[in-house]
């Protein structure tokens, strides 16, 4: 996101805490509608929408609001929510949110892999930092092919790029040797930036 322009909104601070040229800030509540305006919501590709206290997972609730409300004002638009507590999942099914990720879960599995695996989390730190190096990417497949997913893998090899997983109706499909395409599958795979 080097390239793109993003907006920061928080009632809680009075100033950029970033000294990036393409970060800038919008200091007010991101539930009054007179805010967004002034973050220019309605331009917005993208809304990423983070706790508001990290020790208080009631402020799933306030996400879950602000969710709400950007999805009311820009129906377009992608939006990721932080939830911390994955029992607050309920409050997200109502919305049009788009992806919600459960932080403390996250965190917490990563953990006890960790503890298990060695070196898995240094490689997911790698794989989501966007930096150098290699990174995850996703891919809705656009039409039907008459090739297993096993073949695809083995093509995407040949090109410096791994598939991991091929997501079909909200659900993940690790072993896929036997899959064969689908119109709206997403395929998650591993390459270079």
């Amino acid at each position: 996101y080097a390239k793109v322009d993003i907006v920061l909104v928080n009632d809680k601070i009075d100033a950029n805490p970033f000294d990036l040229e393409n970060v800038f800030f919008v200091k007010g509540s991101p539930l009054q509608i007179e805010t967004l305006d002034r973050a220019c919501l309605k331009e917005a590709r993208l809304a990423i929408v983070l706790c508001t206290n990290q020790a208080d997972s009631s402020s799933d609730g306030i996400v879950a609001s602000v969710i709400t409300l950007i999805e009311h004002l820009h129906p377009e638009i992608k939006t990721v929510a932080e939830c911390l507590d994955d029992r607050h999942a309920v409050l997200f099914r109502s919305t049009q949110c788009d992806s919600v990720v459960y932080t403390n879960q996250l965190i917490d599995n990563l953990l006890v892999q960790e503890t298990q695996d060695p070196g898995v989390s240094s490689l997911v730190n790698e794989l989501t930092d966007n930096g150098q190096g290699f990174t995850l990417y996703s891919a809705v497949v656009d039409s039907k092919f008459e090739m297993p997913y096993s073949e695809v893998a083995q093509k995407l090899t040949a090109r410096s790029y791994n598939l991991i997983s091929v997501e079909r109706e909200g659900s993940h499909q690790l072993d896929y040797a036997n899959l064969k395409s689908g119109k709206g599958d997403r395929v998650i795979y591993v390459g270079t930036t």
